[in-house]
């Protein structure tokens, strides 16, 4: 079977005035926004079947970086599309489904996907602090001050953003030393672990998790 849904319609000719794109829902939630073939006749929009990778912060962690270069497969369930063509909005829908012949129950699918979704959130929120700080360190250093007593607050705050920012990541070293782990390691680590397998995560994962 193939691993990307494939959205199918016919166009009696080429469109070519106003914007033309499909959206893909799931329980009325804007999941993709994809781009839609413009010509006459029949046209087939693949839809890849997983999530944009996460936004995640700068390592120098070999493992780290390849932990984040994915992002989490979609739901199974029904997902309603709808082709926007200039004011006009067509629906249809796709339905994604699991090898019947998995040996993994829908409870511990869906709890490895709860798992999965939970570490993405974290890999985007670790982003999403490491930029802010970086952010700050880069104003204060930028800042130019006569009075000694300011210039060295604003020296005081440009190494504890970096200070913080370097707890959270591993910066030192090349791409083949794994031995400097952190907490954007860690996350990768297990975002990949459980990422790779479908069915239900360890006690361990999720204790760590």
């Amino acid at each position: 079977p193939p691993t990307a849904a494939r959205i199918a319609y016919y166009m009696p000719k080429r469109h070519t005035f106003g914007k033309m794109y499909l959206e893909v829902y799931k329980d009325g939630e804007l999941i993709k926004t994809l781009q839609a073939g413009k010509s006459g006749g029949l046209n087939i929009v693949e839809m890849p079947t997983a999530l944009d990778r996460p936004k995640a912060a700068p390592t120098k962690n070999r493992m780290a970086l390849g932990g984040t270069i994915f992002g989490p497969n979609l739901e199974a369930g029904k997902y309603e599309v709808k082709l926007i063509k200039g004011k006009e909005t067509y629906t249809t829908g796709f339905e994604l489904m699991h090898d019947p012949e998995s040996p993994y129950t829908m409870e511990e699918r869906e709890l490895q996907y709860e798992t999965v979704m939970e570490l993405y959130a974290m890999t985007e929120q670790l982003a999403y602090i490491y930029q802010i700080l970086d952010e700050i360190g880069g104003q204060a250093r930028d800042i130019s001050a006569d009075d000694p007593v300011i210039k060295e607050l604003l020296a005081k705050l440009d190494l504890k953003s970096t200070e913080l920012r370097e707890s959270f990541v591993a910066l030192e070293g090349d791409f083949y030393v794994d031995s400097d782990e952190r907490l954007r390691e860690r996350i990768a680590e297990m975002y990949m672990q459980v990422s790779n397998f479908p069915g239900k995560p360890t006690d361990t994962q999720q204790g760590r998790t």
